[in-house]
């Protein structure tokens, strides 16, 4: 690229990209699990809510909390028991069937059915959030599943995650997170050469640019966005060549 701050910007990007959750963020997503797991066990929808109730408690130890009587009654329902004296935990972007060596050390869980695949119940369950427009409930999931995804590489299925995460921004308009997932998605679509993808996430920024009035962040991106067409344009010519 000749755009010297497109490239530090894009590097900014990848250094921040896997940066862990702050405070806040756990508490929300936690608060948000807790809910769905609520929900899920009163539809009876009861492994969701395992699932739910489990990266709960894996987000309570990160946090240093305990769960409340309330939770406590949830969790003797859904059979999945969480040892307080613990101080380690099956990280919740680990496949959930696996644990720890140190049996001593770990959270004591009800295992959860071979069956159950993580990655596919979770889809399924964040569809069905989706379904109802309840993308408060789902954006906690959306982003683990993206996590999830990330820790595997698997970057064909984290590029669909991410039309949903957008999905969920613009459907709460939350304008700031939105543009930030368009940035992230970008490194995702160059990982994966969809540069028609790429192309539409750079108009995509421009415009966020435009209307916040950022002259100079504009002119980057339209620059790019020039570059970026004009490689389409070739792919073109050469494939109709061929």
């Amino acid at each position: 690229l000749g755009d010297t701050s497109f490239l530090e910007e894009e590097k900014f990007l990848e250094n921040t990209f896997s940066k862990d959750q702050t405070e806040s963020e756990k508490k929300s997503e936690a608060e948000s699990l807790l809910r769905l797991a609520t929900s899920s066990c009163e539809a009876g929808k009861i492994e969701e809510a395992k699932i739910s109730l489990k990266i709960y408690f894996d987000l309570l130890t990160e946090l240093n909390e305990e769960p409340t009587i309330d939770v406590k009654k949830l969790s003797e329902k859904l059979n999945i028991y969480y040892d307080k004296k613990s101080l380690n935990s099956i990280n919740k972007k680990n496949d959930l069937g696996k644990s720890i060596e140190n049996q001593n050390e770990e959270l004591v869980f009800e295992e959860i059915p071979e069956q159950a695949n993580y990655a596919n119940v979770m889809d399924g369950l964040v569809r069905s959030l989706e379904e109802k427009d309840a993308y408060e409930e789902a954006l906690p999931l959306l982003k683990d599943l993206l996590e999830y995804n990330r820790k595997r590489g698997n970057i064909s299925d984290m590029d669909s995650l991410f039309d949903r995460l957008e999905q969920a921004y613009s459907s709460l308009k939350n304008d700031e997170k939105l543009y930030k997932a368009y940035k992230e998605h970008l490194l995702i679509k160059q990982q994966l050469g969809d540069l028609e993808g790429e192309l539409n996430l750079l108009d995509l920024i421009s415009y966020y640019y435009a209307n916040m009035g950022d002259q100079e962040a504009l002119k980057r991106y339209q620059a790019e966005s020039k570059r970026v067409k004009q490689l389409i344009e070739e792919k073109m010519i050469t494939e109709k060549n061929l």
